[in-house]
């Protein structure tokens, strides 16, 4: 006997009751988040934790013109370095006699930068300086930088802008020479005083009169001469003692030295003596220019 179907109620054996089927054993995806949020939830009380809501904040007030500007000023220059140029007159510091001036300029895209200049010579602050309004300062080198006979220094000029530039700072260094004398011959010569008088002597062992002045002459780079007295007068051309200079021979008959300003030279005098600075004692002697190299340095 077969069995009626109740009315309304689909055939199990139609694809429209297998697809009924299907639906109801899954659930819809809405029912799925549903389900989802609820455990989520329910996790958060069993945990003790509450969640509020936040409160609604105001949007910020639109910035200002001048405030952008400033923002985009400060954000291209947190990076940069001004440039800095540093023009001299020289490099070279003669003791009490001359020395090279400064000229500093500090700039950034073409604009003058605010601020100060430090000056340093070998680690050591000499002066500090405040740039211009077109970003320029200038200074010149103290002449009191004492060498034993010539040295080196290490000269460092330093660039602080001023805050609101967005700058950071910037240096730049170069060597100076320091000399003790004006002569690159009485520079070489000091070195040697102390020496022993040795007669026919041309070497650091022991010097005559005229192996010192060929000795010191050579290794200042000026001139190679003889090694006679007599022969060295007529190495260069004669000067008055009023346009002698520093670092020319001084002749006298049986005797040459090296003029060292004033009154004053420096020789290898005789046996019994030592190489050293002292006076001019010949009544009339010769002055001879060897070269305009031996006058400077």
């Amino acid at each position: 006997m077969s069995s009626t179907p109740l009315p309304g109620a689909p055939c199990p054996d139609t694809p429209h009751a297998s697809r009924t089927a299907s639906h109801a054993a899954k659930p819809p995806a809405r029912r799925t988040r549903r389900l989802t949020i609820s455990a989520v939830v329910a996790a958060l009380l069993v945990g003790g934790t509450a969640v509020a809501a936040q409160p609604a904040t105001a949007a910020p007030a639109p910035a200002s013109a001048a405030q952008v500007h400033a923002g985009v000023l400060a954000a291209s220059t947190a990076a940069h370095k001004p440039y800095l140029k540093v023009a001299r007159t020289g490099s070279k510091i003669v003791y009490t006699k001359g020395s090279p001036k400064l000229y500093v300029r500090a700039t950034y895209r073409g604009h003058a930068v605010r601020g100060h200049a430090v000056v340093k010579v070998s680690g050591k602050t000499v002066k500090t300086l405040r740039l211009s309004s077109t970003g320029r300062t200038s200074y010149r080198l103290s002449n009191r930088i004492k060498p034993a006979v010539h040295g080196k220094r290490t000269v460092r000029v330093y660039v602080n802008p001023s805050s609101g530039q967005g700058l950071k700072q910037t240096n730049k260094a170069f060597t100076v020479h320091t000399y003790r004398y004006g002569s690159r011959v009485l520079n070489v010569a000091s070195k040697y005083r102390g020496v022993k008088y040795r007669y026919g002597g041309s070497t650091p062992s022991g010097f005559d009169c005229s192996g010192f002045t060929r000795y010191v002459y050579k290794k200042a780079g000026v001139k190679t001469m003889p090694h006679s007295s007599s022969a060295q007068r007529h190495a260069g051309k004669r000067v008055s003692k009023s346009h002698a200079r520093a670092g020319d021979l001084i002749w006298s008959p049986g005797h040459v030295a090296i003029y060292a300003g004033g009154n004053t030279m420096i020789d290898a005098p005789r046996p019994g003596k030592t190489i050293q600075f002292r006076q001019i004692w010949q009544s009339n002697p010769t002055f001879v220019r060897v070269s305009s190299k031996a006058i400077t340095v």
